[in-house]
């Protein structure tokens, strides 16, 4: 009796750490990366945007976006604020842009495409309904931006 109540309760610490790995797998919580040419009506050659984003687990948010291009890596914004998810929708709150306090906070939806351990994809509910791409990075964004110029 003792060795099935013992099996009995290593197999439900199994499924429990099991469920709970699948679960940290699934979640936004990390540091994301995304890259995606910048059009405004018309190419704007040799001009990549680059973002890293650290969605941090008591829901703060921090993004900084570069420009790439032939001179090199430039730093164009930075946003912080909160975010939080509901079901499949995605939402985030900028209260400082580049440091310095927004007079109204930006709010912005989404709708999650796809999230796992490697991917977390989100369009846009605001037109024009963009879909962002974002890998899940470990490196800091100087170490990040470093590799991928060279």
């Amino acid at each position: 009796m003792c060795r099935i109540l013992a099996s009995l309760f290593c197999l439900v610490v199994f499924l429990c750490a099991v469920q709970a790995k699948a679960q940290d797998e699934a979640s936004p919580v990390g540091s994301w990366y995304s890259e995606h040419w910048v059009w405004a009506g018309k190419p704007q050659t040799d001009f990549l945007r680059l973002s890293i984003a650290h969605l941090m687990d008591d829901g703060a948010l921090y993004v900084s976006f570069y420009r790439c291009d032939d001179e090199g890596l430039t730093l164009l914004l930075t946003n912080s604020g909160s975010w939080s998810v509901d079901g499949d929708m995605l939402r985030t709150i900028y209260t400082h842009t580049n440091e310095q306090e927004q007079q109204v906070p930006v709010y912005k939806g989404y709708k999650i495409v796809e999230m796992n351990a490697d991917v977390f994809s989100y369009t846009a509910l605001d037109p024009p309904n963009f879909t962002y791409r974002n890998k899940r990075v470990d490196k800091d964004h100087e170490a990040l931006c470093a590799e991928l110029l060279f």
